[in-house]
């Protein structure tokens, strides 16, 4: 084997291998909109701590989204987005090919601009993920493919 094969199969062993899943799921019928976080350990490694930070865009299917317990930012390009975080701090560790989740509720409102502005939104969902000693997973989803 080479170095680098040697090296990935050490790691493999003592780092957990998180994937993060994201859906926004829009209920027409009723008012209970939601983002849907879920992480599976797809290791054979305990994870104590996993944490996700996502960046979802303030406007979802041409709508004004807003969530109660998040905060809203602005990056250095003047996009606009909901900065939620989800983990499992006060819960559990993540298991060995096991998997936890959470949800985040929304609403849909008429506008959060002022009158005359525009917010500078991106059509993509953005997250990184963190869990013990493995190093962050950053990534992105379409907005229009994981919302359902």
């Amino acid at each position: 084997m080479q170095d680098y094969e040697v090296r990935d199969v050490m790691r493999r062993r003592s780092d957990a291998i998180v994937k993060t899943e994201l859906r926004i799921i829009i209920d027409k019928h009723r008012s209970h909109h939601r983002v849907y976080w879920r992480v599976s350990n797809e290791s054979d490694v305990l994870a104590r701590w996993v944490c996700s930070i996502i960046e979802i865009p303030c406007v979802i299917s041409d709508t004004h989204a807003v969530f109660e317990e998040c905060e809203i930012f602005c990056d250095d390009d003047g996009y606009t987005f909901w900065h939620l975080v989800a983990s499992n701090h006060g819960e559990g560790p993540l298991y060995p090919r096991g998997s936890m989740h959470k949800e985040f509720p929304f609403k849909f409102v008429q506008n959060i601009t002022p009158v005359g502005t525009q917010l500078k939104v991106r059509e993509i969902v953005k997250f990184k993920t963190f869990a013990d000693e493995m190093p962050h997973v950053s990534g992105s989803f379409d907005l229009k493919e994981i919302t359902h």
